[in-house]
């Protein structure tokens, strides 16, 4: 299977794409120090915030957590900080989405690997002059010694 398509995205993680998208634009230590203080923030957290955090200009905090917006890693929503409206726009608010990132390099087929293990089984069993069944094969899976 292609590392890239995306099955095995289950509903609450990124496709296989989308994944490798946002593993890499972790690769840069200011995103992914940003990316772990918001997370650990519990709450949305303003550019400000953020580039106070790891040191850097609210400009280019801006920039890191766009860009983590784009790939799908934060959410970005305007609002103001403490609920309290004041003059101006309301600033930019940065929490993190529910999806979760999986990646496996290179791709895992669990359904290949349990196919080939249960051909390997059959033609074991049929050797070994052993009735095979379906109970058999589950006490296999199962651990049990009594096989």
């Amino acid at each position: 299977m292609d590392p890239t398509t995306t099955s095995g995205a289950g509903p609450d993680h990124l496709p296989a794409a989308a994944a490798l998208t946002a593993v890499a634009a972790l690769s840069d230590e200011l995103r992914r120090q940003m990316y772990g203080f918001i997370r650990r923030a519990r709450r949305p957290v303003s550019r400000e915030e953020a580039a106070e955090n790891v040191g850097i200009s609210r400009k280019l905090a801006a920039f890191h957590l766009d860009k983590l917006v784009e790939v799908g890693l934060l959410r970005a929503h305007y609002e103001p900080a403490d609920g309290i409206r004041k003059v101006g726009r309301a600033p930019k608010l940065y929490e993190p989405t529910d999806a979760g990132v999986q990646i496996s390099i290179p791709s895992r087929e669990h359904e290949l690997l349990a196919d080939i293990l249960v051909d390997a089984l059959l033609k074991t069993r049929k050797t070994s002059a052993t009735r095979w069944s379906p109970s058999t094969a589950g006490q296999l899976a199962a651990g049990s010694p009594s096989c």
